[in-house]
């Protein structure tokens, strides 16, 4: 009886998990630098945003949002790393800003087509007013030339 209940006792003691687990909502710490979290610098300016994020079935992250260049605005990509490193690969540094119109241009949203493509999709001052602002890249980080020839669609509103 005394080895039964030693078996017993053996088999649930095993059941019960050792290792202690993150409550939902806590960052995770193998993503990033140990802290669950990833800032990048991408603009000259000092002022850099982040307005969409798109995850590809790698599981590489794409970041859109807008970046100063100290005279007015662009538009910034950022491709990381599941782990949250900067992904080398997309532009040979991680990072892409594109100038876009003449005075500058704000990325609200991004979309990844099924050919691995990305669309950022925003606002750019023609210098009297705002359009509406395309931009297509290329799974590696370049402009698509095949999108409207400069990989940019400026369209008044």
């Amino acid at each position: 009886m005394v080895q039964l209940f030693g078996r017993l006792l053996a088999m649930l003691v095993l059941c019960v998990p050792f290792a202690a687990h993150a409550a939902p909502g806590d960052l995770d710490i193998t993503f990033g630098s140990g802290s669950g979290k990833v800032m990048t610098a991408i603009g000259t300016g000092g002022a850099d945003v982040a307005n969409a994020l798109a995850l590809q079935p790698d599981g590489k992250l794409v970041v859109s949002g807008y970046c100063s260049n100290s005279s007015n605005y662009d538009f910034c990509l950022a491709r990381y790393l599941p782990s949250g490193a900067l992904d080398t690969s997309f532009n040979t540094t991680g990072k892409v800003i594109t100038s876009i119109g003449v005075g500058g241009g704000f990325a609200g949203d991004l979309a990844r087509q099924a050919d691995g493509k990305l669309v950022v999709a925003g606002v750019c001052s023609n210098g009297a007013n705002n359009d509406f602002c395309l931009a297509r890249y290329l799974a590696n980080g370049a402009l698509d030339a095949s999108f409207n020839t400069t990989g940019k669609v400026i369209t008044a509103i």
